[in-house]
């Protein structure tokens, strides 16, 4: 116990995953906000409610990533059924970046189907709101949402080969071991 009397908290590690998940959906919603409020396209406080449902399933993203992935699905088209573009549809890209990280077994499907998914909302939401620079747009959409679940792929192969390479450095010191 400290001199002052106070215990302070400790804070385990799911803890600590818990709160920066909280962090990164405060994060997307604030800056979210502040781009649509301060941003070029001026969209004022209608936006604050679109970017809150969109940022709030970021903090079931680590436990639940398929509800997550869900749930900002479904506010993806009730916002483009109800006719409000927003910014805080980068939820949509960190949910393909989770689903990358998580693209093993039963969750390469979840991934397979949230791209596929995220393909046709851009073609909807490209052909709603810049229908215009109809081509343009898609593609540059498409490869940002290629580049969210292949960043996402990539961290979950570099984690793997980061583990493969400490069991084998511990291997190799058990042998060294044994053989002294």
């Amino acid at each position: 116990m400290r001199p002052d009397g106070f215990r302070g908290i400790t804070w385990g590690p799911r803890a600590r995953l818990i709160a920066a998940d909280i962090g990164l959906a405060a994060g997307v919603f604030v800056a979210t906000v502040l781009m649509d409020v301060y941003g070029p396209d001026h969209r004022g406080g209608q936006s604050v409610g679109w970017d809150l449902a969109l940022a709030a399933p970021l903090v079931l993203r680590r436990t639940y990533p398929e509800v997550a992935a869900g749930a900002v699905g479904l506010v993806c088209l009730a916002q483009w059924l109800w006719g409000a573009p927003v910014m805080g549809d980068v939820a949509l890209l960190v949910i393909l970046y989770t689903l990358g990280t998580r693209a093993t077994g039963r969750h390469r499907w979840s991934l397979v189907i949230a791209v596929v998914v995220a393909q046709v909302g851009i073609v909807m939401a490209v052909t709603r709101w810049q229908p215009a620079e109809l081509l343009l747009t898609t593609v540059l959409l498409t490869g940002t949402v290629t580049a969210s679940w292949v960043a996402g792929i990539y961290v979950r192969t570099r984690r793997a080969y980061t583990v493969s390479l400490l069991e084998r450095a511990e291997t190799a010191e058990r042998e060294r071991d044994i053989e002294a």
